[in-house]
């Protein structure tokens, strides 16, 4: 599995945050049940697409979490929520670790929480949260462009359906590998605790 690189530098911008940084589009995860997770999926994306169940490690991160009303508003909450986690980080002196969101839908919208895995002191102006392990998770690694992240997503919900568990607490995305403007080497591990029914 391809992991970001701590110690990568952008030149141009002075920190490797600058191409590291998740622009993303709406949220994927939050669709189950939708009349979007209903639609046909395109079998081509979906044939690629390995989707295994595992445990998920705890994970520590410096954040920021901001609430929307809908899905829609997502898209322009997440890459500016990244910005700010990534330039309070930087002028710690602290190094970037790997981008991971987590999104969590509720009657009131969606939660959004960004940030990047940390193991130092407090930063003002910043949250640490720990997401705790989690014993069971379906899990899917996209590759490509977030404007294709639906259909796997889509998958992995049919896959979860399929299974006969019930998706429980937020959803995850940890971002392998987002250098590139136009998307197309991004790795993107989905990831959706689950429990037996």
């Amino acid at each position: 599995m391809v992991v970001a690189d701590p110690g990568w530098v952008d030149a141009d911008a002075g920190c490797r945050c600058r191409r590291q940084r998740p622009r993303l589009g709406r949220c994927r995860c939050l669709c189950v049940g939708s009349a979007a997770a209903n639609t046909l999926r395109e079998e081509t994306t979906i044939s690629a697409l390995e989707i295994s169940e595992k445990p998920l490690p705890y994970v520590r991160l410096a954040t920021l979490t901001e609430s929307v009303s809908t899905q829609p508003e997502v898209a322009p909450v997440v890459g500016p929520l990244f910005d700010r986690v990534a330039d309070a980080l930087l002028a710690s002196g602290a190094t970037l670790g790997l981008p991971i969101a987590e999104y969590d839908m509720d009657r009131h919208g969606v939660r959004i929480t960004v940030g990047f895995t940390y193991d130092g002191p407090a930063i003002e102006g910043l949250v640490i949260v720990e997401l705790p392990a989690v014993e069971s998770a379906f899990s899917a690694t996209h590759h490509g462009s977030m404007a294709t992240i639906d259909d796997s997503w889509r998958a992995v919900n049919d896959a979860i359906t399929e299974r006969g568990v019930t998706a429980v607490g937020p959803c995850r995305e940890v971002y392998l590998q987002s250098e590139s403007e136009d998307q197309a080497d991004w790795i993107t591990e989905l990831q959706q605790p689950v429990s037996a029914n």
